[in-house]
């Protein structure tokens, strides 16, 4: 398997990529003139991504503390 720092790179990776495609989900549609108003779905989108980035952080911080 790889290193933790190699799994939390990735994982913050697509964390940012959910988040950012949330966010453009509203853009792209144009529903509402241009505003990004963010739906149930979209919502438990960020989060997911958020959770994502979170855990990635978690795992480089400590695959810096435990040598290999």
């Amino acid at each position: 398997m790889g290193s933790n720092a190699t799994k939390g790179m990735a994982l913050i990776v697509l964390g940012v990529l959910v988040n950012n495609l949330s966010y453009l989900y509203d853009v792209i549609l144009d529903k509402h003139e241009g505003w990004i108003f963010l739906g149930g779905k979209a919502q438990s989108g960020v989060a997911v991504g958020v959770l994502a980035v979170v855990i990635g952080l978690f795992l480089i911080w400590r695959g810096s503390k435990t040598p290999d």
